[in-house]
């Protein structure tokens, strides 16, 4: 059996943080901070955590552009949004 890291898979699979993931591989351009708040219905400083979070992990790239921030997946944020999809295919046939 791999040797699999739990306390690293249940960090990156908070709700938050999945939606957000979700959110971004459903866009083909880049997604401002302000259009995730919107969208995820989240106070701007929880999103700031997320996004530094799965930034950190090498999900998400962020650029500026002037004082605004925006988001896309990185090509292990698209790997691991192709497994969630996995996985909830799985879960919705049994």
């Amino acid at each position: 059996m791999q040797n699999i890291n739990i306390k690293k898979i249940t960090a990156i699979f908070t709700p938050n943080r999945v939606k957000i993931l979700v959110q971004l591989s459903e866009c083909d351009k880049d997604v401002c901070g302000c259009d995730l708040i919107k969208k995820i219905s989240i106070p701007k400083n929880l999103l700031s955590y997320h996004i530094a979070y799965l930034r950190d992990a090498g999900l998400i790239e962020e650029k500026k552009c002037g004082q605004k921030k925006n988001y896309h997946l990185t090509d292990k944020g698209l790997t691991v949004v192709a497994q969630i999809n996995k996985i909830e295919q799985v879960i919705s046939i049994n």
